[in-house]
């Protein structure tokens, strides 16, 4: 759109009333493709850099695992034996000049605005694929954040993610993956993006069920609150019933916050007033790191290969 500048007025725009909706559609698609280029937000350096080294890690693992028997390493030079694979490890490398491969610490420079866009564009697009109740878009997104939960060592949400992903690409079926994709959300509301996720409806009904077992008062038990959890649902639907009957005004209740893209404009906003946006480089985060660059592969590998252990056990 020859724009020198954000505030600038676009020009050479195309007829949109001459243009019919899939023309007006590759057109924006266009636009928005030059736009990630200018902006480098399709530079994934740094997933290109860790897949490779996860890949490298990987053949070694195969090569260790090649002389396996039972529970027992066997070399394949010299038939000695050992219980564990980084004593065989060590064994090669010093007996055999076997060259495994070692990790690479000569990554490019990170890029602070292509990072907080990229993040940015994620938070945005997962959002709107819980409100839209879209499960592809759901899991594919997964991958990106699992990376960053890892990266910032949120254990409680990479583990999520990793059993999410396991179960879609892994555990279950091809029919019971798309049927879970599928059932990720729920819409209490009904419409078009009003759907939330399965989660933040288990709050709702955790929420009615503290609500009817604080009636009870110093009479609550361990079976009163069995049977309100079995009869919650069906006591909300009565009164739902009853309600709509004599016309009697049913209070609006409060569902937790999807959306949270609204964190962007805040951080854009205080970054405009206290911090240093002028220039792309940001002289001020010149020691910045993307955080998936920030990933060690070998303790990825090794924490991968724990969680499949487990997951074969419990999954």
């Amino acid at each position: 759109m020859d724009l020198d500048t954000l505030t600038s007025t676009p020009e050479n725009l195309p007829v949109f009333s001459l243009m019919n909706s899939s023309e007006k559609t590759a057109w924006l698609k266009s636009e928005a493709y030059k736009i990630l280029d200018v902006l480098h937000i399709n530079d994934f350096q740094s997933l290109d850099f860790l897949h490779e080294e996860i890949q490298k890690l990987d053949s070694d693992e195969m090569v260790l695992k090649a002389m396996l028997s039972g529970d027992v390493y066997s070399c394949a030079m010299c038939s000695k034996q050992y219980t564990k694979a980084a004593w065989l490890k060590k064994h090669l490398e010093k007996k055999h000049d076997f060259e495994f491969s070692k990790p690479d610490s000569d990554r490019k420079e990170s890029n602070p605005v292509q990072c907080f866009l990229f993040m940015s564009l994620l938070l945005r697009d997962t959002c709107d694929s819980y409100r839209m109740g879209d499960g592809e878009r759901i899991v594919r997104n997964a991958y990106f954040e699992w990376l960053y939960a890892r990266s910032l060592n949120h254990t409680k949400y990479s583990l999520w993610l990793w059993r999410l992903i396991a179960y879609v690409d892994a555990v279950l079926s091809p029919s019971e993956s798309a049927e879970y994709k599928w059932n990720m959300t729920v819409n209490l509301k009904g419409g078009v993006q009003n759907n939330i996720p399965n989660d933040c409806c288990v709050e709702l009904q955790v929420k009615n069920i503290k609500r009817q077992l604080n009636t009870q008062g110093s009479n609550k038990s361990f079976k009163s609150a069995q049977k309100i959890c079995m009869t919650t649902q069906v006591v909300e639907d009565i009164m739902d019933k009853l309600q709509k009957s004599v016309k009697s005004f049913k209070p609006k209740g409060s569902r937790p916050e999807v959306d949270k893209s609204k964190d962007i404009d805040q951080i854009v906003q205080h970054l405009r007033k206290h911090g240093p946006v002028k220039s792309i480089k940001w002289d001020s985060f010149s020691k910045f790191k993307n955080p998936i660059a920030k990933i060690s592969a070998p303790s990825l590998f090794e924490w991968i290969n724990y969680n499949q252990k487990i997951a074969s056990l419990y999954m």
